[in-house]
């Protein structure tokens, strides 16, 4: 998901450094500096609850060519705190993989027991493998160094911001504030503080959820990336919205305050106005109706990304790869004679069964918000008891997912070290009793060789299915975030 959102943010802001490339001096060079800055801030921000902050009009001061040193200094500062893939990194990674790599080999040229911890310990290989891109895939997509950095790299860049009246003035949040452990209500739909709506929720169709019901969307921590993607797009909407308008003004040489544009020598005087003018001059309002002219839902308005497309090929990587990897191990454990359900491939089944159950129970608990703010549109009135379900199941699915999937963690250990320990080298287990009830039968005197000729295609079948999807996790997470709009790089 961070990684379709990032393709996502870099094609928009390219669209945006398209539209100021047509712009004349010295706005040009000034509108590329400033939306570079601004697309690596929220590239690199989406790892935490950041939400659109303070008021309408310090909002609207920030998109004035008078503030770019504060974009550009908010990039460096979060820019410097980012984790870096490093040779280091590559190193390590690349010891890991060959590690992997050369004990799957070993295995099929070396004399082993094959009854025992053989095809188990190849087995447990390919359940673990799929760590190797996805720690490396984490650094690739842009994460800090802890869950504080971007709060903070947005409290000392305050410094750099230009606000021309008294009103845009209040706290150390310039622009954005974080989140994480806030007690602050949210448009959940747009990605901003209720105390910037312009209108009631009912006018515009938005809940206002407070954090607990908001559930991992308000937790820092790329693990959660996958319960916010509407709280950042519906921010990011609103700043793209904003800099095109800002592209538009500079394009028709419109004035803040309205009167005849000046010629660029005094190209400063052409950003003064008050308040009420510099809040229309970058949010302008409808004529029928009056409301600012911003977007009401991220997912439906152009400017959006396709949401519900990004959750469903997202969706599928992580089932690929979560199968792809345990249904590996458990062709392995299954194929080898006694071939049948037995404690070794139960014990993986059950893993990848359970991991399932609790990402489909998270995953529902990070929708439930959005249907809860659907729920305030006149055409999508509901019964208040479905409400009071809906209120009910998010924090409980929540608490569900997360307890299962620490349960299934503990049993994913247990299930990787038990083989080495002749723990399932017993009647019971090694007779695959589970699947084959009465008719379960031991082994007694075939040798290694024998029963590596049986099983040794399954074998191979299953180490390829693991390195497969190992090298296509590699290759989406290498590839997948791209390196920002494409023309002018970062």
């Amino acid at each position: 998901m961070t990684i379709l959102m990032s393709r996502w943010l870099n094609g928009k802001f390219q669209a945006l450094l398209d539209e100021a490339s047509s712009l004349g001096e010295p706005f040009r060079a000034e509108r590329r500096e400033t939306l570079i800055a601004a697309w690596n801030f929220l590239h690199l921000s989406q790892h935490v609850p950041i939400t659109i902050s303070g008021s309408r009009l310090r909002f609207a001061e920030v998109f004035l060519p008078y503030n770019t040193s504060w974009w550009k200094e908010l990039s460096t500062e979060v820019e410097r705190t980012k984790r870096s893939v490093t040779y280091s990194l590559l190193a390590q990674t690349g010891w890991a993989a060959t590690a992997a790599v050369i004990g799957i080999l070993l295995f099929f040229v070396t004399s082993i027991d094959y009854q025992s911890i053989g095809s188990l310990g190849v087995a447990v290989s390919c359940l673990w493998i799929w760590m190797i891109p996805v720690n490396f895939g984490w650094v690739r997509v842009g994460t800090q160094n802890s869950s504080s950095t971007i709060k903070e790299a947005i409290e000392r860049s305050a410094s750099k911001a230009v606000f021309r009246h008294e009103q845009a003035f209040g706290d150390a949040n310039f622009g954005f504030k974080d989140l994480s452990a806030s007690g602050n209500l949210i448009d959940v739909e747009r990605g901003v503080l209720s105390a910037l709506a312009p209108t009631p929720s009912s006018a515009m169709g938005i809940t206002r959820l407070p954090p607990a019901l908001s559930g991992d969307a308000m937790n820092a921590g790329p693990i959660f990336n996958f319960a916010r993607p509407r709280l950042y797009a519906g921010m990011v909407v609103e700043i793209i919205r904003a800099f095109s308008q800002m592209n538009i003004n500079l394009k028709q040489r419109t004035r803040v305050d309205g009167t005849v544009w000046k010629p660029a020598a005094e190209s400063d005087q052409n950003f003064t106005g008050n308040s009420v003018q510099i809040e229309d001059y970058i949010f302008p309002k409808r004529r029928e109706t009056g409301q600012c002219d911003l977007p009401r839902i991220a997912g439906k308005m152009s400017y959006g990304p396709r949401l519900k497309w990004m959750m469903l090929v997202s969706s599928f990587i992580a089932i690929t790869a979560q199968w792809g990897t345990v249904g590996s191990a458990i062709l392995i454990a299954y194929k080898t004679p006694v071939q049948g359900l037995g404690c070794m491939s139960g014990s993986y089944l059950l893993y990848g069964i359970t991991s399932t159950i609790a990402w489909g129970f998270l995953l529902l608990s990070a929708n439930l918000p959005h249907y809860l703010s659907m729920n305030d549109r006149k055409d999508h009135k509901v019964s208040s008891r479905f409400v009071s379900t809906l209120h009910l199941l998010g924090p409980l699915s929540r608490y569900i997912g997360k307890c299962l999937a620490v349960l299934n963690a503990f049993w994913l250990l247990c299930a990787s070290v038990l083989p080495f320990t002749n723990a399932f080298v017993n009647c019971w287990c090694m007779s695959c009793a589970v699947s084959l009830k009465k008719s379960a039968w031991v082994i007694l005197w075939a040798d290694d060789s024998q029963i590596a000729d049986i099983a040794r295609s399954s074998w191979i079948g299953g180490v390829v299915m693991s390195l497969f999807v190992t090298a296509l996790l590699a290759i989406i997470f290498t590839v997948g975030p791209g390196n920002g709009p494409a023309k002018y790089g970062r």
